[in-house]
């Protein structure tokens, strides 16, 4: 579990910094860079904003797809184990049988 820790925060990472960029690029370019952003150089750099944004939204898809198939694998071990735990005191019971008892 500990690689998928290390590229869980690795991702995590990324996915800050590809939100934190497109986060300065706007308070720049809406405040100090508007009168100086024109032509080719605009399209460029709210091109380049939006693809750091896009960038953030697929990092946090993979994500969650992650996390899901993590806690899915954790609940499926837990119910092992816990059914593990179950069956040898089950089993220790007097008059206790493997049938289903009908009411």
């Amino acid at each position: 579990m500990d690689m998928g820790n290390a590229s869980g925060s690795a991702r995590r990472t990324f996915g800050t910094v590809c939100v934190m960029v497109p986060v300065g690029m706007v308070i720049l370019g809406l405040t100090v860079l508007k009168n100086t952003l024109d032509g080719l150089a605009f399209i460029v750099y709210w091109l380049i904003c939006f693809l750091f944004t896009f960038a953030a939204i697929i990092v946090a898809l993979i994500d969650l797809r992650s996390v899901r198939r993590q806690t899915r694998e954790e609940t499926h071990e837990l119910f092992e184990k816990t059914l593990g735990d179950i069956e040898p005191q089950r089993n220790d019971k007097p008059g206790t049988d493997d049938r289903v008892m009908n009411d």
